[in-house]
């Protein structure tokens, strides 16, 4: 709903009648402030996934009519080859915003950083033991023990890749 009503205010605010035109002003307001842009810092509960999913992806994603079905994202296949192992092949045809490709070695990145940070959404994702990169678009996630949630919770905040040439930016 969030962003549907956004794009019709944005679409609104160009229609303007003759004389000066002003630059648009979207407002958006929440309850609660936003901390961090950061996905591996940020509590993304239902409220920052609004935001954070309009700057990021995850390598899965769900919608909210079927949150039980992982649907894929950057990850585009991936197999469980043990109850413990998962295999994904990756988007090939991705760069973030920086210019910078997106393939195995920045996912597992991505998914080695939040696992240090230990951020606000780790609980949600600390079956992940570390991440093997197998081929340039490939990777496996070994997980500590079976997790069944795992590939919904790669879909929110945890799971939402950033270049790594920004990890240290503030």
């Amino acid at each position: 709903m969030f962003v549907p009503c956004l794009a019709l205010l944005m679409l609104l605010a160009g229609c303007t009648g003759g004389g000066e035109r002003h630059l648009p002003v979207v407002r958006v307001g929440t309850g609660t402030p936003m901390q961090t842009f950061d996905p591996h810092m940020a509590d993304a509960g239902p409220v920052f996934s609004n935001y954070l999913t309009l700057v990021y992806d995850g390598l899965t994603r769900t919608y909210s009519d079927d949150f039980n079905t992982p649907r894929s994202n950057l990850a585009t296949q991936w197999e469980w080859t043990t109850p413990t192992t998962i295999v994904m092949n990756l988007r090939q045809d991705v760069r973030f915003i920086d210019g910078t490709p997106f393939d195995a070695h920045a996912a597992r990145a991505n998914l080695d950083r939040m696992l240090s940070s230990h951020g606000p959404r780790y609980n949600t994702v600390s079956s992940v033991s570390h991440t093997d990169v197998l081929g340039p678009y490939r990777i496996r996630i070994n997980l500590k023990f079976p997790d069944p949630t795992i590939l919904q919770n790669l879909a929110g905040s945890p799971g939402m890749m950033v270049s790594p040439a920004a990890f240290d930016n503030e």
